[in-house]
């Protein structure tokens, strides 16, 4: 048993134990409170006296994409491309980090940034690297391509004015007359000249009782007298139109117009006659003095006796638009849909003819020679027993005739567009004036130099540029054609207006299948006997040698432009932006960014596509998606065709052509104002057309 001393010593010494834990535990507390007011206080600093949250993961590269995904340049020139990072979501990713490399520095050099720099032909694989992707495109630098340096305005037309009025004197000098006060002139034969008149009037008749002694009349009551040089205008007879004038001598002059307005100048005044309608009076002739005819709206048909003018009984309720006598007894008068009537001394009766056609012409050198003229080319002849037609190698709408003092037995007809024809029985009718607004050309790609290029334009007109000779060519009257395109000279498409369709097969142009409804627009051929045709109501026909099929485009809207590589690869462009593509199997719609009317397409493959459109719009389909380039204009452009992927070229209204080059487009100056629509060309040359018959080619 421990004695006193020893338990005393262990007894302390628990003590002093306990106090020692109990002073260790103090401590320890303390310094527990302490860091978790700590841990709070920091918390509440960092967390606005909110809950902690875990920190979100790093985002993750899902997709990668070079824009654009196809590049072309020629050596010198630089380009930045973009990226196009995305997450799992879709969500663009604003930061990142890439990595680029050229496998051919030497070709095409890249920055650490994505800008490139040709440096000498060939070919490069840029790839970019964003952790965990790498992407790659191939740049192609072509050789350099100096492009067109001089435009040559090859022909322009004066005006494209609608002759509503002609007239020769017998000794050689014709006149011809239309719209904006346009007045021209040619003698013996010679090119037509405008001679200055001061209207813009239409003039819409001209009669003469000599070469010295002219009359012509138009809207705005315009009366006009010359006298072979000058001419000079008239007080006023009437406020309205003035529609017809013609004579039997220079003291028998009759003028005719609205409200069945019918006056006579004596040779000295002009004084109103009675009439008993208020039909407009379009048409007047007689034989004398006591025999005169005049026809009008409605099927009116009045007729003088010597005293005054009375309504005979007419056979047909059409706008009859002009009337011809060759004896007392045998009269013709034509109007719309095809009429046409013969007096035969006792009634006017109906004949049989060619076409139900709106006619605004008729005139004769006697009752076995008499021609009639209208809409869409028709120009027939009556040789006392039947009506035939003559094909004027166009479908352009004809509104006056008259003798041809030129060649004897000549006769000419004029109408839209300057259009004038003179024409020989026995003989084609040959075009001495035309000016028809060309709104498509073509010619083959690899054709040689100077080879043919086709035109196409209003009132169904197809020219061929030869080197530096332009010619109208000999075609079936249709309405106006649009489109043109072909697999080489013996493979020819064009359309038009009301479903026209012509081909040529090298030796001459024919109407292709049944007449359709609708406009067609745009054709292209993808090779030997196949064609691509675009219209309006989002139309597109496909033939493959034998007929048209109809191919579901998936839209309404209208189709301006088509274009593409093979039958499998074809693009067409329209209205509000439209841009379609067919895989092979099916027409798509991709976006675009823009939503002008888009009226140009054409590529140099199938992922280098460009289109062109209203206010300057400026796009290209690089395989994956479409892009705009910066415009240097705001005016509407009408088509794009090029030489290569760095030789691009674009033409629109008011002269415009624009050149791109694989890094910009630039203006150039093309030497002429007119509007411009189409263009094609080969390695050689260049053809670009335009209003007015305008036909500009380009040279290096």
């Amino acid at each position: 048993m421990p004695g006193p001393a020893s338990l005393f010593v262990r007894v302390a010494h628990d003590v002093a134990r306990r106090a020692t834990h109990r002073v260790a535990r103090r401590v320890a507390f303390r310094a527990t409170v302490l860091r978790t007011s700590l841990l709070l206080v920091a918390l509440t600093v960092a967390c606005d006296g909110k809950p902690p949250v875990a920190p979100a993961p790093a985002p993750t590269v899902a997709s990668l994409a070079i824009v654009p995904a196809t590049t072309f340049l020629q050596p010198g020139q630089a380009q930045q491309l973009t990226l196009d990072v995305r997450d799992s979501t879709g969500q663009p990713l604003p930061q990142y980090t890439a990595t680029w490399r050229s496998d051919t520095p030497d070709v095409v050099e890249v920055t650490p940034f994505g800008e490139i720099r040709a440096l000498r032909a060939g070919s490069a694989r840029l790839s970019v690297t964003v952790e965990p992707l790498t992407v790659s495109i191939v740049v192609g630098v072509t050789t350099l391509a100096p492009g067109v340096q001089a435009w040559d305005v090859l022909r322009e037309g004066a005006s494209d004015a609608s002759l509503l009025a002609l007239w020769d004197d017998g000794a050689g000098t014709a006149w011809a007359g239309g719209s904006n006060g346009t007045l021209l002139k040619s003698v013996n034969g010679g090119p037509w000249t405008r001679v200055p008149v001061a209207t813009q009037e239409i003039i819409v008749s001209i009669w003469g009782a000599s070469p010295t002694d002219l009359w012509a009349v138009g809207s705005g009551g315009l009366l006009l007298r010359g006298d072979g040089t000058t001419w000079t205008r008239q007080p006023n007879i009437m406020n309205g139109t003035l529609l017809h004038v013609w004579g039997l001598s220079a003291n028998e002059v009759y003028a005719t117009g609205d409200n069945g307005f019918i006056a006579r100048f004596d040779g000295t005044l002009w004084s109103v006659q009675g009439t008993p309608t208020n039909n407009e009076i379009w048409g007047l002739a007689g034989t004398r003095r006591d025999d005169l005819w005049a026809v009008g709206n409605n099927g009116t048909i009045l007729r003088f006796g010597g005293l005054s003018w009375q309504s005979v009984d007419s056979p047909s309720g059409a706008l009859l638009l002009d009337v011809w006598a060759a004896t007392p007894d045998r009269a013709f008068a034509v109007g719309t849909q095809g009429t046409v009537l013969q007096w035969d001394g006792d009634d006017w009766r109906p004949m049989t003819v060619p076409a139900p056609v709106n006619l605004f012409a008729v005139w004769g050198r006697s009752a076995q020679e008499v021609y009639a003229a209208g809409n869409n080319g028709a120009f027939w002849r009556f040789d006392g027993t039947a009506w035939q037609p003559i094909g004027i190698g166009s479908g352009q709408n004809l509104r006056a005739l008259s003798a041809s003092s030129v060649e004897p037995g000549g006769v000419r007809a004029a109408g839209w567009y300057n259009a004038i024809y003179r024409y020989r029985e026995g003989t084609r009718p040959v075009p001495e004036l035309l000016d028809a607004l060309l709104l498509s050309v073509w010619q083959p790609a690899n054709g040689a130099a100077n080879a043919s290029a086709y035109a196409v334009g209003l009132g169904g007109a197809v020219g061929r540029r030869i080197g530096t000779d332009f010619e109208w060519l000999d075609v079936p009257g249709v309405n106006d054609l649009y489109g043109i395109s072909g697999s080489g000279p013996n493979d020819i498409v064009a359309v038009g207006d009301t479903g026209a369709i012509l081909r040529y097969d090298g030796t001459a142009w024919r109407i292709d299948g049944e007449r359709r409804t609708g406009l067609l627009r745009s054709v292209w051929s993808t090779g030997p006997g196949e064609h691509v045709i675009v219209g309006e109501a989002g139309t597109v026909l496909r033939s493959s040698g034998n007929g048209w099929t109809p191919d579901a485009s998936g839209t309404q809207r209208f189709l301006r432009a088509v274009w593409g590589t093979d039958a499998s690869h074809l693009f067409a462009v329209g209205d509000t932006g439209l841009l379609l593509r067919h895989d092979g199997t099916r027409w798509r719609s991709e976006p675009t960014p823009t939503s002008v009317n888009l009226r140009g397409v054409w590529g140099s493959s199938p992922t280098d596509v460009f289109m062109a459109g209203d206010r300057g719009v400026l796009l290209r389909w690089d395989g994956q998606r479409v892009s705009a380039f910066t415009s240097p204009t705001t005016r509407n452009l009408r088509g794009v065709w090029g030489r290569g992927p760095t030789e691009v070229y674009a033409v629109g209204d008011s002269g415009t052509v624009l050149r791109y080059d694989g890094a910009r487009w630039q203006l150039l100056e093309s030497g002429t104002q007119s509007f411009l629509f189409g263009l094609t060309g080969s390695a050689d040359d260049i053809t670009l057309v335009g209003d007015r018959a305008t036909v500009v080619t380009g040279r290096e």
